[in-house]
């Protein structure tokens, strides 16, 4: 099965910054690669993997989208990936509103 396959969520090719914070953790860096259901990382913090991280999502001239629990599900060099598993209900719908309008930028470029 291809890993497209088996991802819940579309994944948008689109950086932006994040801040994070754990245990004993606290760290910033680019996310990339940004579904509903998660990002990947790329940071100078090492972050062990299964960490539970509060996530700080800074979107165009918005408050920024907080997802109060993500795990960390891969790790590799200066890079992670998470999982977000809760968040608020107005967070996750503003991150849905985001992505639909990536979505629409996809839409209107074609």
């Amino acid at each position: 099965m291809k890993e497209e396959e088996r991802r819940r969520s579309r994944r948008y090719r689109v950086r932006g910054s994040i801040t994070f914070t754990g245990h004993d953790l606290d760290g910033s860096g680019l996310f990339y690669n940004i579904s509903a259901t998660g990002c990947a990382v790329e940071t100078p913090c090492h972050v062990p993997l299964q960490s539970q991280l509060r996530i700080s999502l800074p979107m165009n001239n918005m408050e920024p989208i907080i997802i109060d629990t993500a795990v960390v599900r891969w790790v590799h060099h200066d890079r992670f990936g998470v999982e977000f598993l809760l968040a608020d209900t107005t967070h996750v719908t503003k991150l849905g509103a985001c992505l639909n309008g990536l979505n629409m930028s996809d839409s209107n470029a074609s």
